[in-house]
């Protein structure tokens, strides 16, 4: 995660590009890289990756510094390795690479000389040693797709496959934006799930009185820390009733069914949804993600226009 302040503050805002050219770049980067994913029918873990690791290379470094396309396909290509998936399609990833960087159709990429083709396979393997070492070896292994789904189920048990089935498409969405850059998993998946159950005209879990909120005190113990939270959602989705047995097996304070919910009520709303949630963070992503979606619906051809590389 980076501070806010040094995606207000990077690089590229320093040399006074306006919002309008940075969005139009950043955008037009996940763009390719989400075409190029469906077309291969790559996982969305990978896709998320491979936005996220574009998004984060240019808070870090100036869009005029390096070539973006190169970049962008950099970013796929080591997503596909670090995820292990798929590796036979990296020479198909490239080919399309190597199409939009020469401007012709794949079957005419045969007249491309192969002193080029591999001036071209450098660069990007050049790029990928870049994006490793910017990350210290270490890329993102954490995406918010297994908090919407068990979200889904505690939060939304009557509508949980409409709901984690939206909430996964504007999880993908997300990554348009700062958010995975900025907020933990969990909080852009709440995001998402309120966006899901907004689009889908249901109930959210921000609005008053909502009922499935009282679920959630079967996850909570006394003071759990966000591994013990995430342990306590995958259970409660295999076994409900067996997670609470646990629990009370577990807590030496009180095993009081009673004395539990209290505490549980006592809770302030964000805390209740998750022990180390903010409000203030949750807000700032929804928001983030609802101005992605107000400038796609204003701007049809930053919407719909290729990538110009």
């Amino acid at each position: 995660m980076i501070a806010k302040k040094e995606i207000d503050d990077n690089i590229n805002t320093s040399w006074k590009m306006s919002k309008e050219t940075l969005s139009e770049y950043k955008y037009g980067l996940c763009k390719f890289i989400v075409d190029t994913a469906n077309e291969k029918n790559l996982s969305k873990e990978v896709t998320a990756l491979a936005m996220q690791i574009v998004n984060y290379f240019f808070i870090k470094n100036s869009y005029f510094s390096h070539d973006k396309l190169t970049v962008a396909c950099s970013a796929l290509t080591l997503s596909i390795k670090s995820k292990a998936l798929k590796i036979f399609v990296l020479n198909d990833i490239f080919m399309i690479y190597m199409s939009k960087k020469k401007n012709v159709e794949i079957k005419e990429l045969i007249q491309v000389p192969n002193a080029e083709i591999k001036n071209l396979r450098n660069q990007i393997l050049d790029k990928e040693l870049s994006i490793m070492k910017l990350f210290n070896n270490l890329l993102p292994d954490e995406f918010p797709f297994e908090y919407s789904y068990l979200y889904s189920v505690v939060l939304y048990p009557n509508n949980k496959e409409e709901i984690y089935n939206f909430a996964n498409k504007i999880c993908i969405d997300s990554y348009f934006t700062y958010a995975n850059n900025l907020y933990k998993p969990y909080v852009v998946a709440l995001a998402c799930i309120f966006f899901a159950a907004k689009f889908l005209d249901i109930a959210t879990f921000l609005d008053k009185n909502f009922k499935n909120l009282d679920q959630m005190k079967f996850i909570h113990k006394y003071n759990m820390n966000e591994k013990e939270f995430l342990r306590a959602l995958y259970k409660y989705e295999e076994d409900p009733a067996q997670l609470l047995i646990e629990q009370n097996k577990d807590e030496n304070e009180s095993s009081d069914e009673e004395n539990k919910y209290l505490y549980f009520i006592g809770l302030s709303l964000d805390k209740k949804l998750h022990p180390l949630l903010k409000m203030e963070e949750l807000l700032e992503c929804i928001e983030m993600i609802s101005d992605f979606y107000e400038k796609m619906s204003k701007n049809y051809d930053l919407a719909n226009n290729e990538f110009n590389c």
